[in-house]
């Protein structure tokens, strides 16, 4: 038997009476979620999932090991969290997956759960080949949501002292009478091969700490999910080293001598010199816990849908057309009242005043109906803006945005996203109020149920790290540089800028798929900015607005922006036709080693080969 066991360490717990009390609390509902290995014949079932109490944004992962004990039967499991739902309102009723487990064969079957709750039995429901098999455990930790908390989330590896680190931060900060920033640290007991190779995993922690001896125990796939998460948003720090590890890039921001900060993609990457966290200087504490705080600040505030219309507007008319129901209504009660009493009095059949007004009003209800659709229409309308950072060589992108939607009718088919797509709710809502929401893993993030409701704006944060294989073609030819829009979505403005400083622009719009010689222009003007300060912003529009006026400090040499009229980067997640109003912004690197021109002429070669 296997028990996977946690270490929460909170904030301002001074009190040992308090202390004491709630770790015995919180023993005793640990001894009743965490689960041993359950057999349902020859299936068995174990949950591994990492710990989190305190998240206000991002996933969690519900994991749980499945080995198939037989040697010939080949298994079609379905997974339903929980097995018994207790949730209402704003929710997660159902998260579901089915995977098919060959005879001898192990499976880790990941059910990630996004920013609400999710009340119920700590359980989940086994269908197997379309049977119902029972139940099995699974660990309800972490199944509930705490808002929009002003406490960040920190991740530990179990090689990290975290209570050592907690109480050097009160330590410290109290002799330097600095006020102590909110957090919760939450060690982890998993042995870092049995962490997740997901992102999503990791979305909901606004920073993970790692000691150098944790790196060579990565997996290359543990590895990747990291990194993803840092070009997210996220916030690594290691301890006992300098050196940037796996060959990793990053900006670097600052200089100091006992620590060393990056920029890697809209994340950072802190690396300090000393072995042990709890020996952090007060600067260096503050960095850390603030990084941290930038991370999860984007969902530190929520709006009331209301002020979400006003931001990020959908359509540009939401209202019902009143005076057109009116007019139906009138004439409605002209027809039923007044004339049809006068008509079958004359014709003495006032008696079949009890079959023609239920059968006038179904037809004026019909005809409303009729009307309401045909004056707004059954098509929806999507609004998306974006930005993703490109890299061309290694086709490692990471977009972050907003997504807009409404819906005439509710979309039957619900939302198709992909795995790597982490989606939360830009709007808040109060007690009891919106709708139970259901998920399947099985093919895709299938949003089956209750996230889009008719006649209902939704919004929606967006983050995507993500294999992506768009590129902007580059070449050398006699009349200058020419490009090529492999991007997916035409171009209304292009910068590039090459490794000489040079500065180069496009005359006109550049349609997907075609090319154009681009024009030399002048280094622009610009104010200062960086990813981070993009991504940190509370609402993005508006740090997207501003993009376009930073692009002189954003894009570095061996660089370009540019301005799409689309979302390539984005899915909307509806099928079928919609009105789509999009605007991405694509910060691109199409070159290689530095100090290295490697823009291919094209008298040598016919294909660009533009890379980092």
């Amino acid at each position: 038997m296997k028990l996977v066991l946690t270490f929460l360490i909170p904030l301002n717990w001074t009190n040992t009476m308090k202390q004491t009390t709630l770790i015995l609390t919180l023993m005793l509902c640990m001894a009743g979620s965490l689960q041993a290995t359950t057999r349902l014949r020859d299936l068995v079932f174990m949950p591994i999932s990492q710990p989190n109490l305190h998240h206000s944004h991002g996933y969690v992962e519900h994991r749980i090991r499945i080995t198939n004990e037989s040697h010939q039967n080949r298994y079609n499991v379905k997974l339903v969290a929980p097995a018994q739902s207790y949730s209402w309102g704003d929710s997660i009723e159902h998260i579901e997956r089915t995977v098919l487990i060959d005879p001898g064969v192990t499976v880790n079957v990941t059910l990630p759960q996004p920013a609400l709750n999710l009340a119920g039995s700590s359980q989940v429901r086994v269908y197997v080949n379309g049977s119902d098999w029972g139940t099995a455990g699974l660990s309800s930790i972490h199944s509930g949501h705490s808002g929009t908390s002003a406490q960040s989330s920190i991740l530990c590896s179990r090689s990290i002292n975290g209570q050592a680190f907690c109480d050097a931060i009160g330590k410290k900060f109290a002799k330097n009478n600095k006020h102590t920033p909110k957090y919760n640290i939450t060690r982890s007991e998993l042995e870092l091969p049995e962490w997740s190779d997901n992102w999503l995993a990791y979305s909901c922690y606004d920073a993970i700490l790692l000691h150098a001896s944790d790196i060579a125990a990565l997996p290359t796939t543990i590895r990747e999910a990291l990194y993803q998460y840092i070009t997210a948003g996220g916030v690594l720090a290691v301890a006992g080293t300098l050196q940037m590890p796996f060959g990793w890039k990053g900006i670097p921001n600052g200089n100091h001598t006992d620590y060393s900060k990056y920029h890697t993609g809209f994340g950072q990457l802190l690396l300090f010199k000393t072995n042990e966290f709890k020996n952090l200087e007060v600067n260096q504490m503050r960095s850390l816990l603030d990084a941290a705080k930038a991370t999860k600040k984007p969902w530190s505030s929520t709006l009331t849908i209301e002020k979400a219309i006003k931001i990020f507007p959908v359509v540009n008319d939401m209202s019902l057309p009143t005076r057109g129901m009116f007019l139906i209504m009138l004439i409605f009660a002209i027809i039923i009242g007044p004339v049809m009493l006068i008509v079958l009095a004359r014709k003495n059949k006032r008696i079949w005043l009890l079959w023609m007004a239920p059968s006038f009003s179904f037809i004026v209800c019909v005809l409303i109906s009729i009307y309401s659709m045909f004056s707004e229409g059954i098509t929806p309308s999507v609004r998306i803006e974006s930005m993703t950072l490109l890299n061309q060589k290694t086709h490692r992108a990471v977009t972050i945005g907003m997504l807009g939607l409404y819906c005439p009718l509710t979309p039957s088919g619900g939302l198709h996203l992909s795995k790597q797509t982490e989606l939360s709710s830009y709007i808040t809502r109060g007690y009891n109020k919106g709708s139970q929401k259901s998920i399947n893993w099985t093919r895709d993030q299938h949003l089956s149920r209750g996230w889009v409701s008719a006649r209902i704006p939704a919004f929606f944060r967006i983050r995507i790290p993500e294999t992506r294989r768009e590129r902007l073609g580059i070449t050398k030819t006699e009349n200058g540089l020419q490009v090529i829009n492999g991007l997916g979505a035409d171009i209304k403005e292009l910068w590039l800028h090459d490794y000489d400083g040079r500065w180069f622009t496009l005359e006109n719009e550049l349609a997907s798929g075609a090319k154009a010689t681009l024009s030399s222009t002048p280094k622009p003007s610009s104010h200062s900015s960086d990813m981070r300060s993009i991504y940190k912003a509370n609402k993005w529009t508006e740090s997207f607005n501003r993009i376009l006026d930073c692009r002189s400090t954003l894009v570095q040499p061996n660089m370009y922006i540019a301005v799409l009229d689309g979302a390539p980067f984005m899915n909307h997640g509806l099928s079928g036709k919609v009105n789509e109003h999009s605007l991405s912004y694509v910060i691109g690197t199409f070159q290689g080693a530095a100090g290295k021109n490697n823009i291919p002429n094209s008298s040598k070669s016919q294909t660009p080969e533009p890379g980092i």
